[in-house]
């Protein structure tokens, strides 16, 4: 069974080859406020200033306890949350 490190790196790629594939180019771990107290796992952007952030979940205690996620909202057009296909997606995550 994979680690939570190295789900992360796999949903990271595959995230990664999806955005590319569209034309929009990838950055890890960007600091989007002062001093970088909240960094996108995944920020995407295009020629047109369309910006995406994309916040990578390896667990639903990774999901649950990440208390600052729309907190990124205001640095982006777009924002998801990428996990892969062992992600517990309930209605209540859905709904959120």
């Amino acid at each position: 069974m994979a680690t939570r490190l190295e789900k992360a790196k796999t949903i990271r790629k595959e995230v990664t080859k999806f955005l590319t594939r569209k034309g929009l180019s990838c950055h890890y771990e960007v600091g989007l406020n002062k001093w970088g107290q909240l960094r996108a796992d995944i920020l995407s952007f295009n020629y047109k200033g369309k910006m995406i952030v994309v916040e990578v979940k390896s667990s639903l205690a990774d999901y649950k306890t990440d208390k600052k996620w729309q907190d990124y909202l205001k640095f982006s057009t777009q924002f998801y949350f990428a996990f892969d296909s062992d992600f517990p997606l309930t209605k209540e995550i859905i709904k959120e």
